[in-house]
């Protein structure tokens, strides 16, 4: 048997596998990675090889049983009579007699219900591989389950009597991660304390608590059945459906296909939800728990490409790690809903990601009499949330309801929304968040001096997108009677009041033009852009307030690579194409 004095077939995979397996023994124990066997449990049981960092009695256990023998999973489940047992196989009636050990069984056919099942219920204290499936090498289940592990937990996997390539390579893999585990914390590799080859198996034990990614979609199944400080209750559930937008647009000439302007935009189940336990709100709209980073964590929630926030060190597909500066040191009493922005203090996140968490917040302040909207501004030496606490205000909620935060906090009651506005592909914007708008309209908008139905959004020169002919673009459309403003330069209560009754908005894309949510009467919007501007904010709103909106296409001065995105372009400087779209443009201001 591989890893004993027997040799096994004298095969070159079988030859290069013991070689590796001195290798990694020697590597190993000079590096001081191998446990000596927990003394306490059953001499010549796999227990009694787990390190004794592992609990006394293991919780958890999941045996993987991929197509594996038909004794094989009991003899198993067999000698961890004391713990909670959950066995994963291809079978869909195990012959097993797993009943008699107290375990239970559930149905995989794939990798990812094998993970799926693992969010529900990990972290657990140790998986034992035992599948003889060639479908699920050894190597390709550790990498998918081994970050379901809790801290110290201990994962096993039998080495082949055979070993092929792949297996070799796994016991390199192995070594190199024990090697490596201090000099690399936010690798993969860095969470591998021990190795330990005895008897046939492969012992590898596990540190460092990684955090679970949980989408708003899962999130009410899931929590309830983890491991975990936290718990959650759903107080409301609007059902799924689909915004036909309220805008007719028009795309005009461009150099490259223009996406993401569809007509139908189907938006998925709004929940409010009330969480308990000892949550962390760590700032940048990061919110988690024990083992879990909560789905409010995520502006783009249904992002293709997975769930991402900036300030978590991101380890695979479905784990991070949280930094300890963001660990919370004090808590605060009291019930808390949920308002963080990504960006704190950019005008365009907070109008786009915290006001579309507003629609929840009159139906818990009823449940919760004492509720106070929570948010973290930038620290240190931030400047004060004078824009967050209009906003608020507007929505109606009071000052002393209103608390700002500088620095991480747990909190034991806490309620979050699925936001209604989702400013990434699949994009969404649901159609009640116009009531949202519409109230902060109402009740922030200062009447200006005179009356401004034609505005024209222009922008300085900055980092991003400047456009080095907007004087020239400015005087064209101050020519048609356009009010040139700089939103920037004037209040909340004054911003809001020059949109609310603006009819033609016209302007350079970007949260300048994010102020259209007050508007009451738009009936025209017109987006002057780069063709490397992806973004579609003003799309949406255009999409719930209604109205004509018409697209007028430049080329940027940096060009996204093919088949990829960049920032690089996105953020690109760039100059008004007067040539392209010049007769086009007119033609429409003449039409006004």
């Amino acid at each position: 048997m591989p890893g004993r004095t027997g040799t096994g077939r004298r095969t070159r995979a079988g030859r290069a596998w013991r070689r590796t397996l001195r290798k990694v023994r020697r590597t190993v124990a000079r590096n001081s990675k191998v446990r000596k066997p927990a003394a306490s449990r059953r001499s010549g049981s796999l227990a009694s090889h787990f390190p004794d960092s592992a609990l006394e009695p293991l919780d958890r256990v999941v045996v993987v049983a991929i197509h594996a023998g038909r004794n094989v999973g009991r003899d198993i489940v067999a000698q961890f009579g004391d713990s909670t047992v959950t066995v994963l196989s291809a079978r869909p009636r195990a012959t097993w007699t797993l009943a008699d050990y107290g375990a239970r069984h559930m149905v995989t056919k794939s990798m990812g219900d094998l993970n799926w099942h693992l969010r529900k219920i990990g972290p657990v204290d140790a998986i034992i591989d035992v599948s003889k499936d060639p479908a699920y090498p050894a190597a390709s289940v550790w990498d998918s389950l081994f970050l379901h592990l809790r801290n110290g937990g201990v994962y096993a996997v039998r080495q082949p009597d055979r070993p092929a390539r792949a297996d070799v390579e796994f016991a390199q893999r192995l070594a190199r991660a024990a090697i490596a585990a201090n000099d690399a914390p936010a690798a993969f590799n860095s969470a591998v304390s021990g190795v330990n080859f005895v008897d046939g198996w492969t012992v590898i034990t596990k540190r460092g608590n990684h955090y679970l990614r949980m989408r708003d979609a899962h999130v009410d199944r899931m929590l309830p059945t983890r491991r975990s400080n936290a718990t959650v209750e759903l107080l409301r559930r609007m059902p799924a459906g689909e915004l036909v937008s309220r805008a007719t647009v028009t795309s005009h000439r461009s150099g490259v296909p223009i996406g993401h302007l569809d007509l139908v935009l189907p938006y998925p189940a709004m929940n409010l939800r009330h969480y308990t336990g000892k949550v962390a709100v760590a700032g940048h709209s990061l919110l988690y728990a024990d083992g879990v980073i909560l789905p409010e964590s995520f502006r783009h929630h249904l992002a293709r490409g997975g769930l991402r926030n900036s300030k978590l060190v991101r380890v695979d597909r479905q784990f991070s790690i949280v930094p300890d500066r963001l660990r919370p040191t004090r808590t605060l009493p009291g019930d808390y809903y949920f308002l963080d922005c990504p960006f704190p203090g950019h005008f365009g996140h907070m109008t786009t990601e915290a006001l579309s968490r507003l629609w929840g917040w009159r139906e818990a302040k009823e449940r919760f009499p004492d509720l106070k909207a929570i948010f973290h501004i930038r620290w240190p030496n931030e400047r004060p949330p004078t824009m967050e606490k209009a906003l608020f205000r507007a929505y109606g909620i009071l000052d002393e309801d209103i608390v700002c935060l500088d620095q991480p906090v747990f909190v034991e009651s806490i309620v979050g929304v699925t936001p209604m506005f989702h400013n990434q592909v699949p994009h969404y914007v649901h159609p009640q968040l116009r009531g949202v708008w519409q109230t902060i309209s109402d009740n922030l908008a200062k009447p200006p001096a005179k009356p401004t139905p034609r505005l024209f959004v222009s922008r300085r020169p900055s980092r991003n997108r400047s456009c080095r002919n907007a004087p020239q673009v400015e005087a064209l459309f101050a020519e048609y009677g356009f009010t040139i403003v700089y939103p920037e330069d004037w209040s909340m209560p004054e911003q809001a009041g020059l949109f609310r009754d603006a009819e033609v908005v016209a302007g350079f894309v970007g949260s300048g033009m994010f102020n259209i949510l007050y508007a009451t009467k738009l009936r025209q919007l017109i987006l002057l852009g780069h063709e490397a501007y992806t973004a579609r904010n003003e799309y949406l709103f255009a999409a719930v307030l209604g109205g004509a909106v018409d697209y007028f296409w430049s080329t940027p001065d940096k060009h996204h690579p093919p088949g990829r995105w960049s920032n690089e372009a996105f953020v690109s400087d760039w100059e008004f194409d007067f040539e392209r779209n010049e007769a086009e443009l007119r033609s429409l201001l003449d039409r006004l």
